[in-house]
């Protein structure tokens, strides 16, 4: 399941809209707050599988799995080349990223099986060159420090470190999407109804209303 929150007006307020959505179904709710209050009494509180989300790290208290979005990671690896041209390890990981994903949607529908049993050595070289990105990174940073005026490189190194398996979990489990853009994109398709209402968001409450189902 895909997941991800977004702010919204109503009746002249600040709101939060929380998405639940798969390829078959999607959910929106208005809650007051994010994190765990506004989870609670969704799907997302409740559900024992795989989620798919942008790093709210909320959301790591619930599901059985979770797989961070590699688009968001692709955006950010172009900032970090941006801001840290003199370093090699942003470069060497975007286009290890962009390999994945062509990997991934290139593999033929082959019944139940995951890519990692479709194409294991495959998969291995990939999460070791993935390794081996982040030690290029550990070096370089310990060389060079972050400047204490742009230090999102750094922070997204240590990211990719720690939630290593959440950023490679979609080479192991054929179901899981490699990015969060179902939520996204029907976040923007809310976004377009809020814009057209003349009142606060009318239309996209009674649409989120339409949808609710506790």
């Amino acid at each position: 399941m895909n997941t991800d929150f977004t702010t919204a007006r109503v009746n002249g307020e600040n709101k939060n809209v929380l998405v639940c959505a798969t390829p078959s179904t999607v959910m929106y709710f208005v809650k007051e707050n994010k994190g765990h209050e506004g989870i609670k009494r969704t799907p997302v509180e409740y559900y024992q599988f795989n989620l798919t989300h942008d790093h709210d790290k909320a959301f790591y208290n619930y599901g059985g799995g979770h797989q961070e979005c590699i688009d968001h990671v692709l955006r950010h690896l172009k900032d970090c080349m941006e801001n840290e041209s003199n370093l090699k390890w942003n470069q060497l990981m975007r286009e290890l990223v962009k390999e994945m994903i062509h990997f991934r949607k290139s593999l033929p529908s082959d019944g139940d099986r995951d890519p990692d049993e479709i194409n294991p050595d495959k998969v291995a070289d990939f999460e070791r060159r993935y390794d081996e990105i982040l030690d290029i990174a550990k070096e370089e940073y310990e060389y060079e420090p972050p400047s204490k005026y742009y230090k999102k490189g750094y922070n997204l190194f240590k990211k990719m470190l720690r939630y290593r398996d959440n950023h490679l979990l979609f080479l192991h489990d054929r179901r899981i999407p490699h990015s969060n853009s179902l939520s996204e994109r029907l976040l923007r398709i809310f976004k377009r109804k809020q814009h057209q209402g003349h009142s606060g968001v009318s239309k996209p409450w009674r649409i989120c209303a339409n949808l609710l189902a506790l």
